[in-house]
């Protein structure tokens, strides 16, 4: 996401297999990516979770 100050606009880049664009309507975007903050973990607990994995607990 980014907010364009001069265009007092917030746009969404977005990349597929067959190429990339910036989309002006980015209410889904700004959903998901909120959900996906919200449902991720603290940087320490993510750290913990990655020590544990390769077995440095």
């Amino acid at each position: 996401m980014l907010w364009i100050e001069k265009a007092r606009t917030t746009i969404a880049y977005v990349e597929t297999i067959t190429g990339a664009d910036y989309i002006k309507s980015v209410g889904a975007y700004t959903l998901a990516f909120d959900q996906a903050e919200n449902d991720s973990v603290s940087p320490d607990d993510s750290r913990k979770l990655i020590e544990n994995y390769l077995g440095k607990d």
